[in-house]
């Protein structure tokens, strides 16, 4: 049997001295069949201590809304839990992350959809594939679908083309359903 996840503990991870204590732990569902994973926290959610607040959140929810899913039915997460006071996040840092955090994270959880956000997070997860937003890739046990980040659309004034990918994500996850 699988032990839950220590969300506390992750908070207060020391693995990365470089780090500091701007720590940003996981939310959401730890029982959703959706999981979303960004590379590192950003200045709102190191302000928040949540994931993918502020505008570049109120982006995603809506998205998730017009997907069919409301934001307490999924599982949001970073590749790094933390980010410097420099900015610059050393090469060794998205491994620890991932060895400590986050492979723990998508076995606890076990989602069938995986939603990736931005291009490092999609070069990180898939080994370096070509990026394309909405994109969808499978394997046998999930499926991972890749959107560019909400802040590329905000800067751009294309919001409605981010939005209009959401009906992709909700037959992603139907599909998921009856699988």
């Amino acid at each position: 049997m699988m032990r839950s996840l220590d969300i506390d503990k992750m908070s207060r991870c020391k693995n990365c001295p470089t780090l500091g204590d701007t720590h940003v732990p996981a939310s959401g569902s730890p029982i959703a069949k959706v999981m979303v994973i960004g590379w590192a926290p950003g200045k709102n959610d190191i302000e928040t201590g949540q994931p993918f607040s502020g505008p570049n959140g109120e982006v995603l929810d809506f998205f998730f809304e017009e997907a069919g899913i409301p934001r307490d039915q999924i599982y949001f997460t970073n590749v790094v839990k933390c980010h410097p006071a420099s900015g610059v996040i050393d090469d060794a840092v998205p491994g620890m992350c991932r060895k400590t955090w986050l492979s723990k994270e998508i076995k606890h959880v076990d989602p069938t959809v995986v939603v990736l956000v931005g291009k490092d997070t999609h070069a990180y997860i898939t080994g370096g594939k070509e990026f394309a937003h909405a994109s969808i890739s499978r394997t046998k046990k999930r499926s991972y679908f890749t959107i560019d980040h909400p802040s590329h659309f905000l800067r751009s004034g294309m919001i409605d083309t981010f939005i209009g990918t959401a009906d992709l994500l909700k037959r992603l996850i139907d599909e998921s359903d009856t699988a």
